[in-house]
């Protein structure tokens, strides 16, 4: 067991015992302190790239970077509460400085943080890849999970809204 990992089972027996929170060192900042979920519903690599080549586009180039053997599947509810504290989405969008890839691997370093098991990363997206409407191929990244019903999700971390991946896009990239 880490370090970290036996703080946090301290901290956890600590409140269970009555004891003040301020008295007990945590290892997570406050504002990540919101609970770990104890849904352990494991996913695979397979399982991943099974359902992004079922239910996406993909690009000739497609990476799949999928570092564990397994990941838990992520409960948007759970989730939730995680994003209702974090601060991330709040941050001043600065074209080219600190545009779409920060805000993406800024929460996900986030979210790893505060449960480092999660089945979530980052994608890289063509938003229109065809074109179709004059505009331009445009190119965007966010983050992405599995939710516990095996589905392919993202979340824009500059909203941090919930979206079904929609079909147009093709998707570049995935790293969890």
């Amino acid at each position: 067991m880490k370090t970290k990992d036996i703080g946090n089972v301290m901290y956890g027996l600590s409140l269970l015992l009555g004891h003040e929170p301020d008295t007990v060192n945590t290892w997570y900042p406050p504002y990540l302190d919101v609970g770990i979920q104890t849904s352990n519903i494991r996913v695979t690599r397979n399982d991943v790239l099974n359902n992004i080549l079922t239910n996406c586009r993909v690009g000739d180039d497609f990476s799949l970077i999928y570092n564990d053997a397994t990941k838990k599947k992520v409960d948007p509810n759970y989730l939730d509460d995680f994003l209702v504290v974090d601060p991330t989405n709040e941050a001043k969008y600065v074209a080219t400085k600190h545009d779409c890839d920060d805000f993406a691997k800024i929460l996900l370093g986030k979210t790893l943080e505060w449960d480092s098991d999660l089945c979530i990363g980052t994608v890289t997206v063509l938003t229109n890849p065809d074109n179709t409407d004059g505009s331009g191929v445009g190119c965007h990244m966010l983050c992405a999970y599995v939710d516990v019903d095996n589905n392919l999700m993202a979340l824009e971390p500059q909203t941090d809204k919930f979206i079904k991946f929609p079909t147009g896009w093709e998707v570049m990239n995935m790293n969890f």
